[in-house]
């Protein structure tokens, strides 16, 4: 949000941090905001399975608008690499082949996570919005070859690593908060990555 308002895509004065999951606000609204959300999810739930809207919506993607990050990356702290390198050298891969696998066969997956979610009283999550997900993160290119190597699930383009830190920064510096000088290699590595584990490349969307 501190990068759609300080690159003048929206004004503070429109902001609203009070959602909570809940369609109320934006149905009550008639659809007359904008509404941040997962294009895996609450576009396919409006639409079929809540009742007071019933309609297909229309989105765009933050990082269409200039905020390339990568999010829910796998992390570790700089001084384990060294202990982990072994295991990382064979998990990475299997990661992989694991979305790969996924993206080629969600069914019997996308029945588990279901199942699970409604036992442990989550909010519903049908197997229909989540064959939606699959499609949506293909086609959008959300799960795809990366931009560093198109044939490859998981890499990362050294480029775009350096772009969000050039656009974090001043976001957390305007905050008051220290952030040390940082390159691409400071935050990422593709040296776990098994190269050609991929799916095929949507040359017709980028990478996100």
């Amino acid at each position: 949000m501190e990068f759609l308002v300080g690159s003048g895509i929206l004004r503070r004065s429109q902001l609203d941090g009070g959602y909570d999951g809940s369609p109320a606000r934006f149905v009550a609204e008639r659809g007359k905001m904008v509404q941040q959300g997962y294009l895996t999810n609450e576009p396919y739930a409006y639409e079929h399975e809540v009742e007071q809207w019933g309609k297909p919506l229309a989105y765009q993607l933050v990082h269409d608008a200039g905020y390339p990050i990568y999010p829910e990356a796998l992390v570790m702290r700089p001084r384990d690499k060294a202990a982990l390198a072994g295991c990382l050298s064979r998990l990475v891969p299997i990661l992989q082949r694991a979305a790969v696998d996924y993206a080629a066969h969600p069914e019997a997956t996308n029945e588990r996570i279901s199942d699970l979610v409604q036992k442990m009283g989550g909010y519903p999550y049908s197997t229909q919005r989540a064959a939606w997900a699959v499609e949506k993160m293909i086609s959008e290119g959300i799960l795809a070859g990366g931009a560093h190597t198109r044939d490859t699930v998981g890499d990362f383009d050294p480029a775009r690593v350096q772009r969000s830190i050039e656009v974090v920064t001043p976001i957390l510096t305007g905050q008051g908060k220290t952030v040390p000088p940082l390159a691409a290699g400071d935050l990422a590595t593709n040296e776990f990555t098994a190269p050609g584990v991929g799916l095929e490349p949507k040359p017709e969307k980028p990478s996100r």
